[in-house]
């Protein structure tokens, strides 16, 4: 079964969205997806969803290296005199806020999101490649 990539790669912002309080599995018979959250609005878990091989969840991105890390790597490579102010600044609760606060006075906030989107997709494509999940990016042909 093929999935149309920007299934997989909703799933995963679905999953990493706010508060991590969300789930989605990919449905290896159909191509679809399912969509899990602990405030409601679910999709009705299917009789077989116990089945490993039919089921595939999709992780949190912070799992896959998306956190701290991310940012430290992302300094280093554009900016290097902005890393230890980085390091600090990422430690305890808030750090992304302060993250983005430094990134946004030295002018690097729009580079800091394209190089995050290019990295989680590099991320999408590993995961699938990991997990056996065949994708396309072509769009389906008008009927």
């Amino acid at each position: 079964m093929w999935f149309a990539f920007d299934i997989i790669e909703g799933a995963f912002d679905y999953v990493n969205f706010g508060d991590h309080s969300k789930s989605a599995y990919l449905d290896r018979h159909t191509g679809t997806s399912l969509y899990f959250s602990i405030h409601g609005d679910s999709d009705e878990e299917p009789e077989d969803f116990g089945d490993d091989t039919r089921y595939v969840a999709i992780p949190d991105t912070r799992d896959l290296g998306m956190g701290r890390q991310l940012a430290i790597q992302f300094v280093s490579e554009v900016r290097p005199a902005l890393r230890g102010g980085i390091r600090d600044a990422m430690k305890g609760s808030g750090g992304f806020r302060r993250l983005k606060d430094i990134l946004n006075q030295n002018g690097l906030f729009d580079r800091w999101y394209e190089y995050e989107a290019q990295y989680e997709r590099n991320l999408i494509i590993e995961w699938c490649a990991e997990n056996d999940i065949r994708y396309t990016t072509e769009l389906p042909a008008d009927e």
